[in-house]
Formats: structure tokens, C-alpha cells, sequence
């Protein structure tokens, strides 16, 4: 069996976590910053690095549950 990958909320602003997000399923909470530091420098053109990252996990969530049409 897989282990189940958690949901997270990635975001690069402590304060502000609506200002600039992404959800992302990743193995562990430093693999999570690390996908939201690409995909948010992509959408943004800032330089994000997974440093720069705040993550929540929503363990609720998870991606061996989820079943997309």
C-alpha cells in the first residue's frame, strides 16, 4: 500500500494567507514548500524559495481518499 500524501496549504505571506497561495499533496511539509516555492514563483514572477514558504497541513485530506471525474 502507498502512503497517503497530505493536503496542504502553501502560502508566502504569514500574515496575509490570502495574498498569494497554492494547495498542493505532498509527502511531508518541506516537500510541500518546496512544490509551492516553484509553483507560486511561476505564477507570481517573484523568486520564491522553499525558505520563504508557510505551510498547514489539513490531515482530514488526503489524496489516497479523493476521487476526481
Amino acid at each position: 500500500r502507498l502512503m497517503a500524501y497530505n493536503y496542504y496549504c502553501i502560502y508566502a505571506h504569514e500574515k496575509k494567507k490570502g495574498d498569494t497561495g497554492t494547495n498542493v499533496y505532498a509527502e511531508s511539509e518541506s516537500h510541500a514548500k518546496e512544490i509551492g516555492a516553484i509553483l507560486l514563483s511561476r505564477w507570481t514572477g517573484n523568486n520564491y524559495s522553499a525558505e520563504d514558504m508557510f505551510a498547514e497541513v489539513d490531515s482530514s485530506i488526503q489524496e489516497d481518499n479523493i476521487t476526481t471525474t
